[in-house]
């Protein structure tokens, strides 16, 4: 029933008594879905996603980037210095990604070799 997003199912014979109380759960459960919409959406426009916070431009840029990456299956490869919240970056794409689902496997690759330019 949950993948044809139905809210919940009555057998017959139906009773009215159990239809109003359904019927009025599925309503509360509507609104609050448009209303953590509306708290997503001002969360969005004011700079946070997620655990991270920032209005300035890179932060909008970074933002972006998460949002665009999520939903597809390609790798991604976050650098950075110590302290800059990308292992909150990587869990913001899990979030927002099909596989939300399933586990979240935290890596580093602070022992990989890299070329100083």
């Amino acid at each position: 029933m949950h993948d044809l997003n139905a809210f919940w199912y009555l057998e017959k014979p139906v009773e009215p008594r159990a239809f109003k109380i359904l019927l009025e759960r599925a309503i509360r459960h509507k609104r609050a879905l448009r209303r953590t919409g509306e708290l997503e959406h001002d969360l969005r426009v004011r700079g946070v996603l997620g655990d991270l916070v920032g209005a300035s431009p890179a932060m909008q840029e970074i933002f972006s980037v998460i949002r665009q990456v999520a939903p597809t299956s390609a790798p991604v490869l976050i650098c950075g210095e110590t302290g800059t919240w990308k292992g909150t970056g990587r869990a913001e794409i899990h979030k927002l990604s099909p596989r939300s689902d399933g586990p979240f496997r935290r890596g580093q690759c602070g022992g990989v070799a890299r070329d100083p330019g």
